[in-house]
């Protein structure tokens, strides 16, 4: 968990899993062929290579590569 500070404006308290992977691009790419989206592309930060995915039903998840 982390502390949300003022950077994050109006945006309620919520809960983000994040799901490890071998391959961050791949499951992205995967996630749109089974309907799901990609919210926010793969791209390299201090935790990593993640990306944010949806799924079919809405829900947000952070995929992350394995350390």
């Amino acid at each position: 968990m982390m502390q949300m500070s003022a950077a994050w404006g109006d945006t309620p308290s919520h809960w983000m899993p994040y799901f490890a992977t071998a391959d961050v691009d791949a499951a992205a790419a995967l996630a749109d062929t089974l309907g799901g989206e990609v919210a926010g592309a793969p791209h390299d930060s201090g935790a990593g290579r993640l990306a944010v995915l949806r799924d079919p039903l809405g829900a947000l998840f952070f995929v992350v590569a394995e350390s």
